[in-house]
């Protein structure tokens, strides 16, 4: 009589393991890109509405003087898949509820539009697509900010937004 084996052979079951590590590493890889580039998507999108508003409030009243966060908040013009933080008074974005002003500078000729909690990932992405702004300033707090013309050279990007922590940007206009 004939044994027949049932199961898999310890080979085989330590090869079926390595294939399945495999494709799991490869598919939070992948997510981790997919993620990235969906969130720097987002908040590109959000800032380019921000530009709009800023420019049609321009249009309006001559100067950028009374454009601010408050404003947009107010008349309900809040870019999509960005809310409001009613506590503080200002617009969040999708990365831990980071926060999002906007004022206007140097007398209401030009404005900013200032974002936190900007991941180091998204930071390189965001700085080197920065191409429509005069200027962006990066750092690890709104205090302590290191000011770069655009565009921004990717070594440059890179060692902007290097770190632990997440970063505050300032986009200039």
């Amino acid at each position: 009589m004939k044994l027949r084996q049932l199961g898999l052979t310890l080979v085989e079951g330590m090869a079926f393991l390595g294939v399945a590590a495999s494709v799991l590493v490869g598919t939070m890889a992948l997510y981790k890109i997919a993620d990235t580039t969906q969130k720097t998507t987002d908040l590109q999108a959000g800032l380019l509405e921000m530009r709009r508003i800023a420019n049609e409030y321009r249009l309006g009243y001559g100067s950028y003087t009374g454009f601010t966060h408050t404003l947009v908040i107010n008349s309900n013009r809040v870019p999509g898949g960005w809310g409001v933080d009613t506590t503080n008074g200002w617009m969040t974005h999708q990365f831990n509820n980071g926060a999002v002003v906007a004022g206007p500078l140097s007398g209401g000729a030009t404005y900013h539009v200032s974002t936190g909690s900007v991941p180091s990932n998204v930071c390189v992405e965001m700085a080197l697509a920065a191409s429509e702004w005069t200027d962006v300033l990066i750092g690890p707090n709104a205090a302590t900010l290191t000011t770069y013309t655009v565009p921004i050279s990717a070594a440059s990007a890179e060692t902007a937004c290097t770190g632990t922590a997440n970063r505050y940007m300032r986009y200039r206009n």
